[in-house]
């Protein structure tokens, strides 16, 4: 008796769903982080310095949502279905 493996298709992961994961996830670490600091500052356990170091960086990590957003909300939004590697050769279902 011959058993053949015949392994499934792999199924590559639609970008723009991995982008909105993403978005999400940096999104929820935000508002977490946001919440964190200001019972922190409640409880005296960071001083304004602090504070200001932990808004600039919430910044940053909002405007990164707000452009992934953007960029997935805009019609005829294209998301490279594949990026160049080393080589010059693309690698399928890159980022």
């Amino acid at each position: 008796m011959h058993l053949s493996f015949r392994p499934y298709p792999r199924v590559q992961p639609r970008p723009n769903f991995i982008i909105g994961m993403v978005g999400f996830l940096l999104k929820a670490s935000a508002d977490s982080l946001a919440r964190l600091s200001v019972e922190l500052q409640d409880r005296e356990y960071l001083d304004d310095t602090d504070m200001a170091v932990i808004e600039a960086q919430l910044a940053g990590v909002k405007s990164t949502f707000a452009r992934i957003e953007t960029e997935l909300a805009a019609p005829g939004s294209k998301v490279r279905e594949a990026s160049p590697s080393q080589d010059g050769a693309s690698v399928p279902g890159g980022i």
